[in-house]
C-alpha cells in the first residue's frame, strides 16, 4: 500500500485505515510514515552494465550533434584496446547502440582510426570514425567561429556587469537575465572545447 502512496494518496490513506493494524503496520498517516526501504535489490554489476551502456549511448549523441552529424546517418562505433570483459559488455549494448545511438555496428582494434571522435566512458575508449561523414576542417572553423563569438559576447557582457553604475541603476530581473546569458555561453564554449578537442 506505501508504494502505491505517490500515485493514489486518497485511496491508500482509506485502505491503511481500514486494513493497516490487520496488515501488522500500525495505525498511522502514510504521507507521514517512513518510506519502505529496499532490501536485495543492489546489484553492483547490472548497475555497471546499464549505466555503461547509457553513459555511452549519452556521450554519442552528445558528439553526433557537437558534430554536425547528420541524424539518420548510422556511423560505426570501434572500441579501442578492449579487454575480454570490455568486449563482452560492449557486445551486450550493441542492440541499444543501434537502436539509440545509430551505430551500425561495433568494431574493436589496438588503436583509434583516423579521422575519428574519441569517447572515453567508465574507463573504456571508443571512436566515432567520421571522416567520410563530415569535413573536419570545416566543422573546426565553424566551431572556431562560435567560439570567436560567444567570447566577444561574454565580454561584453562581463564588461556590463562589472560596471557599478550599470549595476546600480539596471532593474534586477535585466541583472538576472545578463548573468543567465554568460553563463549559458560559458557552458556553450565549455562544449565547444570539448568538441574541438574530439576534432584534434
Amino acid at each position: 500500500v506505501a508504494m502505491l502512496h505517490p500515485f493514489m494518496p486518497f485511496i491508500t490513506e482509506e485502505l491503511n485505515a481500514a486494513y493497516g493494524e490487520l496488515a501488522g503496520q500500525a495505525r498511522g498517516q502514510l504521507c507521514t510514515g517512513a518510506w519502505p526501504q529496499p532490501i536485495g535489490l543492489g546489484d553492483r554489476a547490472a548497475e555497471e552494465e546499464i549505466g555503461f551502456t547509457v553513459d555511452l549511448i549519452s556521450e554519442i549523441r552528445s558528439a553526433r550533434a557537437e558534430m554536425n552529424v547528420p541524424v539518420a546517418t548510422l556511423a560505426p562505433l570501434v572500441f579501442v584496446g578492449a579487454d575480454a570483459a570490455g568486449v563482452a559488455r560492449a557486445k551486450g549494448a550493441e542492440d541499444a547502440l543501434k537502436r539509440m545511438a545509430r551505430v551500425s555496428e561495433l568494431q574493436f582494434m589496438h588503436q583509434a582510426p583516423p579521422q575519428s571522435v574519441q569517447i572515453v566512458v567508465r574507463g573504456q575508449v571508443a571512436c566515432l570514425p567520421l571522416g567520410g561523414l563530415i569535413d573536419f576542417a570545416a566543422e573546426k572553423k565553424r566551431l572556431l567561429g562560435e567560439r570567436e563569438k560567444l567570447t566577444k559576447d561574454m565580454d561584453g557582457t562581463k564588461r556590463k556587469l562589472d560596471n557599478p553604475d550599470f549595476v546600480a541603476r539596471a532593474p534586477e530581473e535585466v541583472i538576472d537575465e545578463n548573468r543567465e546569458r554568460l553563463a549559458e555561453a560559458e557552458a556553450r564554449i565549455a562544449r565547444i572545447d570539448e568538441a574541438l578537442k574530439r576534432l584534434g
